[in-house]
């Protein structure tokens, strides 16, 4: 063959030369997005509209105070409780905070469409 060892090395220099540029692009296209980004401005949690969605099912010892925490945490949410067809007294409980909060709201499901499932 007519190359010379001096030529080969050249083109193994130049190639090992364009990966470390190649890479130090890719990194850079990485990195200075990453470090130009602002953090974005908190939300307004008072423009929307928030509800909480209460499964019970026999909850009568603490569906009580799980209602009345995020009543206190939370004075502006509307509070939904959906009754599942409870055999304790669940739903004496949950007439009862309903009565008591205004944005307590309770939703009953009777025999045979209780107790089917989440899906349901």
């Amino acid at each position: 063959m007519g190359s010379t060892p001096g030529l080969v090395l050249d083109g193994i220099n130049a190639a090992a030369f364009f990966l470390v540029v190649s890479y130090l692009a890719y990194v850079a296209l990485i990195v200075v997005p990453l470090v130009r980004r602002r953090p974005a401005d908190s939300g307004d949690g008072s423009a929307f509209d928030w509800h909480f969605l209460i499964p019970c099912l026999d909850e009568e010892a603490v569906v009580g105070e799980t209602v009345r925490r995020l009543v206190a945490q939370f004075p502006e949410a509307g509070v939904w409780c959906v009754d599942d067809g409870s055999q304790d007294s669940t739903p004496l409980v949950l007439s009862g905070l309903a009565a008591e909060f205004d944005q307590v709201h309770v939703v009953t499901r009777r025999h045979p469409d209780a107790q089917t499932g989440k899906g349901a």
